[in-house]
């Protein structure tokens, strides 16, 4: 090739295969303005413009100090301002390129965390916040109260709401567990009980179920006794008596009811309470004894008529408890709307008992002897559980959600299901050892487990509680023959039972263990009336 011709075609070929000289500038910037107000948890974003060559990354800085990288678009710093005193920040954002060629920008921002306002009142606008369902709202102002103050109360139970809320129950628990609750904060002690509870149930087995509503049942009392402890001599005998009857203490509500209950001239709120606490309390014949001079006097109103269908239920009259507080139900009794369901359940008429358990939880949602109709009535076993759980919650000290999760255990079709049953069964007995919903339960599973004889000691000291309880002669006449005992016993208990209840225990042979479960299941309910049952709007549960 000839040297002018090469010379000439050299500059060609360098356009040709060679990078521009002069490439052009990369650019770089925030996409927030100067002076931006920043607070909680934000997303810095720049845009950068490299028309050449590609952008290896983007770094950024705070106040001169490298805080992330950033090597994909969009580049981004995702920051979390609760970690930074409140005021004046600089952030830098530096742009480099594949040619090692960078680009800057700068941004003035303040802080503000509205910490002046203190953790009290950031607290209080979390819990709004959360009632009014602004879900974010509430958890950055819960994280700015503790932020401020790792032990609120009020912030952690906002936290540890929305953490329940979305199914992460270690980090709820966590959060509530660790606050500093006072004594007198009830509802943040009310959800830690309903957080023992879910968390027991979402380990999965049951006696972890047992375990937590055991710790969650005394948080519950220290709040029942905390309650009767600070009753003053000023409050009236029916506040005084409801804060003793929730308590279970039935001697010491009979004793302020009665200061107010005259038959003659007493308000039928509390004498209405009397007569129920009679009933509690398993004194029948001084119930009878006022029901009577009720009838004379001409005193009896549909509250009253929903606590006789109470004590006709208990006693498995079940024709005429739905006679006396059918009428009370449809007037809007809640007590009422509690027995009838019931009586429908007992009656076989589970459509009917359903529909009461509707109306029920429609009208109070918020009391365990709803939600233990509403998981006795309904179809759908899914639906009875959480029911359960949530009687649990609200009542864990109380026997009668662990009995009747304890029958459905057994009647379940589980390998374990006996052995599952009498642990939550035994958990029963320990909130009420004289439960005798929980004593013919747990003699039952013990049976099933061929254990008869600690069954036995269960069934002795129930018939000395009910000597008339048809069920539970059916049940001891099956173990005596468990037992090899004598037939005469056997054939006298079952004969006794016949004579007390012919239509629903009229056996001449023994049961077998699978079928007492299913009878006592339908015979027996986890029926509870309180204060708050038969005055929604003044009982104090």
């Amino acid at each position: 090739m000839q040297p002018r011709f090469r010379a000439a075609l050299l500059p060609l070929l360098a356009t040709m295969f060679v990078f521009p000289i002069h490439a052009r500038a990369i650019e770089v910037a925030f996409e927030i303005g100067d002076g931006a107000v920043l607070s909680d948890q934000v997303s810095l974003e720049v845009r950068v413009k490299s028309p050449d060559v590609a952008v290896d990354k983007v770094e950024f800085s705070v106040d001169g100090m490298l805080r992330a990288t950033d090597v994909s678009v969009p580049y981004t710093f995702a920051w979390d301002t609760l970690s930074e005193k409140e005021g004046p920040y600089t952030l830098v954002a530096t742009a480099h390129d594949a040619q090692g060629r960078t680009a800057t920008a700068k941004l003035m921002v303040k802080i503000d965390n509205e910490f002046g306002k203190g953790a009290d009142a950031l607290a209080a606008e979390s819990i709004a916040a959360l009632k009014k369902g602004r879900v974010q709202d509430a958890r950055n102002y819960a994280r700015r109260a503790l932020k401020l103050s790792p032990e609120n109360a009020t912030a952690a139970r906002a936290l540890a709401a929305l953490y329940r809320k979305s199914g992460d129950l270690d980090r709820a628990f966590d959060i509530l567990s660790k606050a500093k609750i006072s004594e007198d904060d009830i509802e943040a002690r009310k959800d830690l009980i309903a957080l023992h509870v879910a968390k027991g149930d979402s380990i999965g087995t049951t006696p972890a179920l047992a375990e937590h509503a055991g710790l969650a049942a005394e948080l519950h009392l220290k709040i029942l006794h905390g309650r009767v402890a600070a009753l003053k001599p000023s409050d009236s005998p029916v506040v005084r008596g409801d804060a003793m009857f929730a308590a279970r203490d039935w001697a010491g509500a009979t004793r302020e009811y009665q200061r107010v209950a005259d038959p003659e001239t007493g308000k039928m709120e509390a004498v209405n309470r009397l007569l129920l606490a009679y009933i509690a309390s398993n004194r029948m014949s001084d119930a009878d004894l006022l029901l009577r001079t009720l009838t004379r006097l001409n005193r009896i109103d549909p509250v009253t008529r929903a606590v006789i269908g109470y004590r006709q239920l208990l006693g498995n009259q079940f024709e005429k408890a739905l006679a006396s507080a059918e009428n009370a139900a449809e007037n809007d009794s809640l007590a009422a709307m509690i027995v009838s369901g019931y009586a429908q359940l007992a009656l076989g008429k589970r459509r009917e008992a359903a529909e009461w358990a509707d109306k029920a939880h429609e009208a109070n949602p918020e009391l365990a002897e709803v939600q233990l109709l509403r998981a006795r009535a309904v179809q759908d076993s899914i639906d009875s559980r959480r029911a359960i759980l949530r009687a649990l919650e609200l009542e864990p000290s109380s026997p009668e959600p662990y009995v009747l999760h304890g029958f459905q255990l057994m009647l379940a079709k589980d390998s374990k299901r006996f052995a599952a049953s009498g642990a939550i069964l035994e958990a029963a007995l320990k909130r009420d050892p004289k439960s005798a919903y929980a004593q013919i339960g747990l003699a039952l599973s013990l049976m099933a487990q061929k254990r008869s004889i600690e069954a036995d000691t269960l069934l002795d000291s129930l018939m000395k509680q009910e000597p008339n309880a048809p069920d539970a002669m059916a049940v001891k006449a099956l173990n005596l023959r468990m037992m090899d005992k004598s037939g005469t016993e056997i054939t006298r208990l079952l004969a006794a039972a016949k004579k007390i209840d012919e239509a629903r225990w009229s056996d001449v042979f023994v049961p077998d263990v699978a079928d007492l479960i299913s009878r006592v299941y339908r015979y027996r309910f986890p029926v509870r009336i309180t204060p708050a049952t038969l005055y929604p709007a003044t009982g104090t549960e």
